[in-house]
């Protein structure tokens, strides 16, 4: 292609009507309990190290405790329980819900890049 043709096709591309991109759903890829499911970035406000949980007196097995995240007392509670799994090891991570006071604990093995965390 010539440069005439290059300046050409620049030229043109300005009277094309825009062309949208297609929406794109951003997801975070979790594995729990060997089962692999992903969340809606768009419900997750973040993701931080669990760190301290303290255990609270509760009927419902699915409460892990409580956590102070940023200065919030949170719930946690276990979310493999809440989907039916065996209740798993003390969670690593804390996935806390965007415009929900309660965080989720997630055992996260792979990303959705396939590294190992």
């Amino acid at each position: 292609m010539s440069v005439r043709d290059h300046r050409r096709e620049f030229d043109e591309s300005f009277a094309r009507p825009y062309e949208t991109p297609e929406p794109r759903t951003g997801l975070l890829a979790v594995e729990i309990a060997g089962t692999r499911y992903a969340v809606l970035l768009d419900d997750i406000q973040s993701v931080a190290p669990a760190g301290i949980i303290t255990a609270v007196p509760s009927s419902r097995p699915e409460l892990v405790g409580v956590a102070s995240q940023r200065g919030r007392i949170l719930a946690v509670f276990d979310l493999g329980a809440l989907l039916g799994h065996p209740r798993g090891a003390p969670p690593a991570w804390l996935v806390i819900a965007r415009g929900q006071p309660i965080a989720h604990e997630l055992v996260i093995n792979k990303s959705s890049t396939g590294r190992s965390h």
